[in-house]
Parts: C-alpha cells; sequence; structure tokens
C-alpha cells in the first residue's frame, strides 16, 4: 500500500489561533497536522477498515508504504539500499525498537514485530517534518503508543481463520484484559497468538513433486538407462538398496548384479546413472497455490498505569515475542529450489524479543516545569539452523556426517567405474548431493550445513524538562542509547571429518585422531568456516574485548588472542524546542545536537588491509601531500622509485603532489603501495570517529482564514548506519581480489536534509483538500564500490552514496455523513540515486550523473471507503475498502544470454530504461455488530486482494516477463534443456514463486504479490 491518505486521521484543518495562547506540555502530542508527512491515526474501534497490524495503520499515510513484496513499510521511494530494505524507526510507548530478526522482514497476522495490535492505542506516522524531540528520523519515525490501565474493568477476545476460506492456512487468536486499581491506575495485558501455513503467500503458483514421488526420490535418488533385447530404452530407478547392501558385506555391485536387482530379460543392457529428478518431475507434479512453509507467531504485552502527585503518570511496561519458521532456508530462492525434492524443509528459524520499560510523564515540578523521564532494556535474538538438528551450535559438527540423519539419502547415490557402481558420497565431510544442478533444483538428499546465530541488546535512558513562557513551550532533552550487537555464522558440511568415529577421525591440535565433542575443535579448523563477532571463535561464549595484534599469527605462527568484540554503537544527543503560537501561526522550531560513535575496529584506510608505507614515513614528501597518505613505488628488490601518493579517500596526486588518478599512477607508471611486513597488524585498523551532527528543524503552520491553512517546514534529519553492514577487522584477514566485503568503511550516519510547503483548504463542511510538495536530499547512503589501488582491490561498501526524492501531494477527505467517510490521494514522486566516483577531487567525491532510484514509484493512487449503517434493521453492518494502484518501478533491460549454462550472466548490452507494470491492490471488510448481553459481538469477514489481483514485482531483464526468461529460445538453452524433465524443471525454476533469476532480474525478492486471501473471524468486546 502506498502513501494513502489518513483515513482514521484528525481532520486535516485547526481552528483560528488567537494570539498569544501559551501551549501546554499535554498539547505537544496534538498540534495541529496539516502536513500530511505527519499524519496521527488516532484508532478508531467502529472503523471497518481492512487493517490488521501497525505496519498496515502506518501505511495509511502518504509518507509512507507498504511494500506489496516483502509487507515492510517503506518510506516513500526507499528500497534496495545495499544492507537490504530499511523500515521506519518504531517508537513504542517512547522506545526506539531494535531492528533485526522480529523487526523487518516478512509480515505475519501478527502485529508482534511492533507490538501486540490488540493493544495498540494510537499510531503517528511521521515521514517529513520531525520534531527536534526526535532522533533516528532519516527513514521515518513510526509512533506507537498502548493502551495503559483503565477506568473499568474490560477486555476483548478476537479470533479469524482462513482455513476453510483459502490454501495459506492464516489463523489468529488475540485476547486483552483490562481493570483499574481504583484510582491508583490500571492495568492492560494482551496476548496474541498466529499461525500462518504459508509464510509468505505468492499470487503466482508454482509446481511441486507429489508426496508419493518425494517418497522414491528418497529411496532410489538416481535413475539407469535400460535397452532391452529389442532395443527399446527406458529409464529406470536406480536399485540403492541392493547397491547397498553388497556395499555393506564387502561385494562390488556390477552391471550384472544391477540387471538382476531391476529383474530385466536377459539379453538388457544398462548404462550410467543420473538424476532421476527429471523424470520425476515429469512424471508426477502438480501446480499448487501455496508453499508447505509455517510461520507462528506469539507475543505478550502488558503495562501497568499509576497516578503520581503533582500531575505525574509512572507507566511500566513490557513484551515478549516468539516467531518460528519451520521449511524454510536463508534465501528465498532456496526456500523453493530446495523443498522441490527434499520434503519438510531443511532449515528452521526461531527468532525472540524480549524488553521492558519504565516511564514518569507529566510531573510537574516547582515552577511549572514539567519533567518525564525514561528508561528501557530490549534484546532480540535470531537462530537459523538445519532442521534435522537442534538449536545447539554444538550440532554443527554432525552436520556433514555420511552416517547420521542428514547423510541418508546421500549413501544412496552410485557411480560407474568400469563394470562397478561404487559409491558416490561414502565420507564425512566430502561433497554431497548438488545444491545447484542446471535447472536451479537441489537433488534429493541435500544437505543443511548453515548455522546463524545473531543477538542485539538496547538499553536507552531519555529525559525532558518543559515549561510554558508566554506563549511558548520550551522544552529541553537529551537521550542515550547503547547497542549491543552478535553474530557468528558457521558452514558445518567439513566438521564431522574430524569426528573419531566408525569413518575414522581427521587429526587436530592436541587430538591426533580425531575429536569427540564439538568444543575440542581448535581455531585453524574453526576459521575458516566461521565468521563471528561477540562470539567465542566455537560460539560457546560471549566475547567482550579484542586485540588486534594478539588476533594475527605472529613471526613464530600463534595468535595470542583470537577474540572478536561485538559491535557496540553509542548514540547520545540533545536537544532544544520551542512551540509557540502567534495569532494565526503556530511555530514548532527546534534544534537538535547528535553524536552517533559505532567504536568499532576498521580499517585505517579501506584501500589498505596491511600496514603500509606512508607520506610521513619518507622524506621530501611535496606540500600539501598529509602524513598519512599512501606512498606508491615501482617494484624493485633494492626500493622502487616514488611515482605517487593516495589519501584515504582514494584520490591519486603525482610526486609533485597535484591531482592525478587511478590509472595514471598504477597502471601508466607502474606504482604500488609498499607493504611494510614487520609492522604490526594494528597499525592498519583504528578505532572510528564519533560523528557529531546538528540538526536544526522548523515547521510554521499559518490559518490564513478561518478555511485555508498554510503549513511549511524545513528539517535536518539523519539516520545510523544498517548494523547488518558491520564488518569486523578480522573479516580482512583473508582479504582478496576477489572478495566481495560489503561491511561500510565509513559507519558513518545518513544525512537528511527535507523541506516541504502545503495548502489546506476546507472546501465545503464536510470535503477538505490539500496540495503538499515536498523535496528530500539524502547523503551518506550505503554503496558498493571497487576500492582499486590497495593490494588487493576488493568490493565493498562506502558512505557515498545520495538520493534525491521531490513531488506533490494531492489529498481529499470526506468527512463521515450518513455513515460514510471517503478518501482519496495521488502522489506523484522522483526519486534519483547519484552516481558517486569513489575518491574525486579534494573537494569530495565527483558526481558522474543521477539514475532512477530502483524504488522510484513515480505515480501512486489511494482511495478509501469507510461505511456503516446508522440506523435500520442494518444498523451494525460495516464495510471497508482500501484500493491502492502503483505504477512500475524502473530497470536496465539486457540483452540475452548467449552463454552455455544458464548461470552464465546476460550480456551488458543495456537497454534504454524500462519499468515494470502497474500494481493494483482491493483490500476488503465486512462485518456485523450486534449485541450479545453485555459483551458486544463483531463478525467479520476479511480479503486481502479481494480481486485477485497477479501483481508483477519482478521480471527477467532480457524478456520483461515475470515467469519466462528467454534462455531456452537460445542454441544454448536448446541444448542444454534436451530432456523433456529437464525442460519441466527449468520452468519450473524460472517460473516459481520466488525470484530466482540473480542479474538476470530485477531486484525483487517474489515474483509476484500477495494472493487473494479471506479470512473469517469474531470479536467479543468493544
Amino acid at each position: 500500500m502506498r502513501r494513502t491518505i489518513p483515513l482514521l486521521a484528525l481532520a486535516l484543518l485547526t481552528s483560528a489561533v488567537s494570539a498569544q495562547t501559551p501551549v501546554t506540555g499535554r498539547d505537544l502530542e496534538n498540534l495541529p497536522i496539516v502536513n500530511p508527512h505527519a499524519g496521527p491515526i488516532v484508532r478508531d474501534t467502529t472503523s471497518a477498515l481492512p487493517l490488521r497490524s501497525v505496519r498496515e495503520e502506518a501505511a495509511l499515510t502518504p509518507a509512507f508504504r507498504r511494500d506489496l513484496a516483502t509487507g515492510t513499510l517503506v518510506f516513500r521511494s526507499r528500497t534496495g539500499d545495499v544492507g537490504g530494505v530499511q523500515e521506519p524507526v518504531f517508537v513504542v510507548d517512547g522506545v526506539r525498537r531494535l531492528g533485526g530478526p522480529m523487526g523487518t522482514g516478512t509480515t505475519s497476522l501478527l502485529g508482534a514485530t511492533v507490538a501486540p495490535f490488540g493493544a495498540v492505542g494510537r499510531v503517528d506516522a511521521l515521514g517529513g517534518f520531525v520534531p527536534a524531540s526526535i532522533g533516528e528520523a532519516g527513514g521515518g519515525i513510526v509512533r506507537v503508543t498502548t493502551e495503559a490501565g483503565a477506568e473499568r474493568f474490560g477486555g476483548r477476545v478476537e479470533g479469524l481463520s482462513s482455513e476453510a476460506t483459502d490454501a495459506y492456512g492464516s489463523s489468529l487468536a488475540s485476547a486483552t484484559a483490562r481493570a483499574p486499581f481504583g484510582r491508583v491506575g490500571g492495568v492492560s495485558i494482551t496476548g496474541e497468538a498466529a499461525r500462518r501455513g504459508d509464510a509468505v503467500p505468492s499470487a503466482g503458483r508454482s509446481l511441486r513433486l507429489s508426496d508419493a514421488a518425494v517418497d522414491l526420490l528418497q529411496t532410489s535418488p538416481q535413475s539407469v538407462f535400460v535397452t532391452d533385447p529389442t532395443g527399446a530404452t527406458r529409464s529406470v530407478p536406480f536399485p540403492a538398496d541392493a547397491a547397498l547392501t553388497a556395499a555393506a558385506a564387502g561385494r562390488p555391485f556390477t552391471q550384472t548384479d544391477l540387471i538382476a536387482a531391476l529383474g530385466l530379460a536377459p539379453g538388457s543392457q544398462v548404462g550410467s546413472t543420473q538424476s532421476a529428478l527429471g523424470a520425476a518431475a515429469l512424471a508426477d507434479v502438480e501446480r499448487v497455490r501455496a508453499q508447505d512453509d509455517p510461520l507462528r507467531d506469539l507475543a505478550l504485552s502488558g503495562q501497568a498505569l499509576f497516578f503520581l502527585p503533582a500531575q505525574g503518570r509512572l507507566r511500566l511496561g513490557g513484551q515478549v515475542g516468539r516467531r518460528e519458521m519451520a521449511a524454510t532456508a536463508p534465501t528465498p530462492a532456496e526456500a523453493f529450489g530446495r523443498r522441490f525434492a527434499n520434503r519438510g524443509g531443511l532449515y528452521a528459524q526461531t527468532s525472540d524479543r524480549a524488553g521492558a520499560f519504565a516511564a514518569v510523564d507529566g510531573a510537574m515540578l516547582p515552577g511549572g516545569v514539567e519533567a518525564s523521564l525514561r528508561a528501557s532494556v530490549e534484546t532480540t535474538g535470531s537462530v537459523l539452523h538445519p532442521a534435522a538438528f537442534s538449536s545447539a551450535i554444538e550440532d554443527a559438527l554432525l552436520y556433514g556426517d555420511i552416517d547420521g540423519v542428514a547423510g541418508v539419502v546421500a549413501q544412496r547415490y552410485f557411480t560407474l567405474a568400469g563394470t562397478r557402481y561404487l559409491q558416490l558420497y561414502g565420507s564425512d565431510g566430502g561433497a554431497r548431493p548438488a545444491d545447484r544442478p542446471v535447472t536451479g533444483f537441489a537433488q534429493p538428499g541435500a544437505q543443511a550445513s548453515l548455522y546463524d546465530r545473531q543477538s542485539a541488546s538496547s538499553t536507552q535512558v531519555a529525559g525532558s524538562l518543559g515549561r510554558t513562557v508566554g506563549a511558548n513551550r520550551i522544552e529541553i532533552g537529551g537521550e542515550v542509547e547503547l547497542q549491543t550487537f552478535r553474530r557468528i555464522t558457521l558452514d558445518g558440511r567439513r566438521l564431522a571429518a574430524f569426528v573419531a568415529d566408525g569413518d575414522g577421525g581427521q587429526g587436530t591440535a592436541g587430538f591426533p585422531n580425531g575429536v569427540t565433542r564439538y568444543d575440542q575443535l581448535d581455531f585453524e579448523v574453526l576459521r575458516p568456516v566461521v565468521q563471528t563477532y561477540g562470539y567465542s571463535f566455537n560460539g560457546l561464549g560471549r566475547t567482550s574485548s579484542e586485540d588486534v595484534d594478539g588476533y594475527f599469527v605472529d613471526q613464530n605462527g600463534r595468535r595470542a588472542n583470537t577474540d572478536v568484540a561485538p559491535f557496540r554503537p553509542l548514540t547520545a544527543a540533545g536537544y532544544l524546542r520551542d512551540v509557540v503560537r502567534v495569532g494565526p501561526a503556530t511555530i514548532d522550531a527546534g534544534l537538535r545536537i547528535e553524536r552517533y560513535d559505532a567504536r568499532a575496529t576498521t580499517l585505517f584506510d579501506p584501500y589498505a588491509p596491511t600496514p603500509i608505507l606512508r607520506a610521513g614515513d619518507v622524506q621530501n614528501a611535496p606540500t600539501g601531500i598529509g602524513d598519512d597518505f599512501a606512498v606508491y613505488q615501482t617494484f624493485s628488490p633494492n626500493g622502487g622509485q616514488t611515482v605517487g601518493f593516495r589519501d584515504r579517500e582514494g584520490r591519486f596526486y603525482d610526486v609533485a603532489g597535484n591531482l592525478s588518478t587511478t590509472e595514471a599512477i598504477i597502471r601508466d607508471l607502474r606504482g604500488s603501495p609498499v607493504s611494510l611486513p614487520d609492522a604490526p597488524r594494528s597499525d592498519a585498523y583504528a578505532k572510528t570517529e564519533a560523528s557529531i551532527r546538528l540538526q536544526p528543524r522548523v515547521q510554521v503552520t499559518v490559518q490564513a482564514t478561518p478555511t485555508v491553512a498554510v503549513s511549511g517546514y524545513a528539517a535536518r534529519l539523519s539516520r545510523r548506519p544498517d548494523p547488518s553492514l558491520y564488518v569486523p577487522f578480522a573479516a580482512y584477514e583473508e582479504l582478496t581480489g576477489a572478495t566481495v566485503l560489503p561491511g561500510n568503511a565509513a559507519l558513518t550516519p545518513e544525512d537528511v536534509r527535507a523541506a516541504g510547503l502545503g495548502v489546506d483548504v476546507q472546501a465545503t463542511p464536510l470535503l477538505s483538500v490539500g496540495v503538499h510538495g515536498f523535496t528530500r536530499q539524502t547523503r551518506g547512503l550505503p554503496a558498493l564500490r571497487q576500492f582499486a589501488g590497495g593490494f588487493p582491490s576488493y568490493v565493498g561498501v562506502a558512505g557515498d552514496g545520495g538520493r534525491n526524492e521531490t513531488g506533490i501531494d494531492l489529498t481529499a477527505r470526506l468527512a463521515r455523513t450518513r455513515g460514510v467517510t471517503v478518501a482519496a490521494g495521488y502522489t506523484l514522486a522522483f526519486a534519483t540515486d547519484l552516481d558517486v566516483q569513489l575518491g574525486g577531487t579534494a573537494f569530495g567525491p565527483v558526481v558522474l550523473g543521477s539514475q532512477p532510484s530502483a524504488g522510484d514509484t513515480r505515480h501512486a493512487l489511494d482511495l478509501a471507503v469507510d461505511a456503516r449503517v446508522p440506523a435500520g434493521r442494518l444498523r451494525g453492518l460495516g464495510a471497508g475498502v482500501v484500493v491502492a494502484a502503483q505504477s512500475g518501478r524502473p530497470y536496465r533491460a539486457l540483452a540475452p544470454n548467449t552463454g552455455f549454462s544458464v548461470f552464465d550472466p546476460f550480456t551488458s548490452n543495456v537497454a534504454d530504461v524500462a519499468r515494470l507494470p502497474w500494481t493494483s491492490q482491493v483490500d476488503l471488510r465486512l462485518d456485523y455488530r450486534f449485541g450479545a448481553g453485555p459483551v458486544g459481538v463483531t463478525a467479520f469477514v476479511w480479503a486481502e486482494n479481494v480481486l485477485g489481483t497477479r501483481n508483477v514485482l519482478a521480471v527477467y531483464r532480457a524478456t520483461g516477463e515475470p515467469d519466462a526468461d528467454g534462455f531456452p529460445a537460445t542454441p544454448a538453452g536448446q541444448s542444454v534443456l534436451t530432456a523433456a524433465g529437464d525442460r519441466l524443471l527449468y520452468e519450473a525454476y524460472t517460473g516459481g514463486p520466488v525470484n530466482v533469476g540473480g542479474v538476470q532480474s530485477t531486484d525483487a525478492p517474489f515474483v509476484y504479490g500477495g494472493p487473494r486471501q479471506i479470512r473469517v473471524g469474531l470479536v467479543l468486546g468493544r
């Protein structure tokens, strides 16, 4: 859903304000809102609109849109950033929420990824002007306020299900209870549980092998060609049981044995084995709507409210949640491609969240000073592991065990050697059935071996003091947040080879005959298969510090310290805000000062992962060359000649100190940096420098006439780096020229400068319309760059990307009359990414040009109708409709693949920029409310994408089609895809429910958007 105007918002226009009206602290949360990019959505329990999550609520403002592929909330055109899509920052009850496993990504019925939806009382979406009191606003802010306390006992119970109405198996149960503490306060508790049979349903159908075919593939994953005495040739399952029996008895299994095991007629001939997947697919496949990919969510939220003396309020609250995803894989492509011949899924993921907060609001101090104080702590964590094993990292020792539970099918592969059939996979840690055969599907018995554990925590303390002075409401405050991130990723396929079992064991330090426990593996064994920070090298403990020189191998070949510290960025901010009403004008002005310190060890010079000669170490360096500039010399055993210098931003200079080019110094003059092998490795690293940003912000709202309001704003905002881009110093140990290291060397916040101007008119007592223009400039976006000029050159992330956005919003709202309210909006927006040359000039990077952003959605139209029968026999009947239509995003069309393999990249012949098709979606809800004693009852039907529109979200660049890449029509494709089974599998691969095209396709995780989904439910309570 794309930037729909607020349907449940307060009126866009406010009455004229008398001169010198004082502003109180209570007013700060309810200032007149005429800017549609800062619209509050006050939840209306009488609405029939089809909303079931905080993200859907927030998507009803022009500032945001809901990504139809993932369900995540995206600010304007913002998508496709390195590191993945970043949602706006969610602030729940004043606490800035962590992102991560339960904060972004796949949506579900349950709102627990932000807050249990049954507990939500109000949602504020801030996308244009954001007051100085709020930080982390570069990508937008969504503020959620949960209900606290109650004046009387009450509650609400809700249940819904789609088990009988669609193929996707959605169900939800939610309960909320509220109780007062007399006149002291109250308490509110909400619990929710939800399940989806298909975690991310797609409007496209996909091929699936029948259960019988999968069972046969597990027993006989290969087939063999048989020629009978008449010359007829056919393919039959290879008798793996007979071959295994012979191997266990120590007997060879020959072609003669094969003929006997198959019961073939005398004179029959047999050939070599091949995968049985193609034959099985040709024989027994079906088209299915839904994948067997269940997702479960649980959440519990509670809050207590106490009234304090002097008008203060004390709120105590907390939340716990868990998400479980079974039958999944690290990427959508693997989830589809691997499960085709491997029923039950290969991976499982569990994500947990817990948090608590305490807040004192509105406490009046002497002198009319209003004080607020808030403290909170939150933790999140996730574990991805093979479904055949537990979530314990110690199980990684057995991931590659050929005799274990994951190797049963792998043992049943045989290869012809002469006249004998030998076991193809017979040892621990060896090769396994291919993950990526030509058709893109994993072979039967493919083993999962990836283990990934992540954890994050946040501790926040914030406070403010406010006082009304004349017509001014002055507020001063500050906040501090400490975050801690840890991660360990392990590919355990080869570890089973070190186990001393019946297969023998590969020796390691201290255990020459192999190990018996995971914790006996030493660092050198695990280093090639483990990437970690914040955890010990084997993941069995946590680390808090690091020693760069101790980590790297010394002159004796030893490491003194293998610990790598967690990523612990620290953010501190202070602000001054003044809100004043002067006549018909309301002015909200403020200054925010933010300090962000990544506190990370990173390369001192992103072009030099090892110590090199610097200009400060040589004599006669020209004027203007800094001591930290790299020295480039020609190669000579006795010392080369200096031919140039390079600064840490990638700009090159000649020997006279004049600005030069990379090619002139490296290619023409054959210069290269001079390595210092005897220098400490720590000379190549340094702690990141803290950044301090001044952020002035101002918004002016003028009630020009009783029916016309004019508003304008200008603000400087920022957003801290995405923590998923963090790369620890240890990752540079084996850096090569082929390495893609998607880490942000700069680790500096993004900088946003936003401005807007708008007019709102009360055309009639019932109709209001608005016109609002906006512009945003974002700098410091992460972008992949080639770091050329060091040894080696590699691809990494630099924070020099830029984006410009501009547009106009047209909105209209018909106030409720005769039970009906209507809202409509149209947005015309342009988003361009800057093409920046890394290095550039002494005055900064060079902007080579601009191109449409990957998320540039030019046109967005929205319509919403909420209707309720106010009287008569049908009183209590309601209907809500939300309609959204968006123009397609741009992509570069490429010429067809002429290579021999489907995985060869398409040619670099780039056509003009093309665009994806328009997308649209209609959501509908019908409900009927009636009384049942003291408890109100609402029965409803809720349909998403009620028209069943197949929204195309990704296409293949050569054809512009979502499910055909053009390869089968090429001579190479006709040669490779000769067998009918291979052709069928290939078409399933290119037309599957997820975008598996890689560089051949546009950037989206799914080919099609969501399908029609219909849920039926009941609500007890009000």
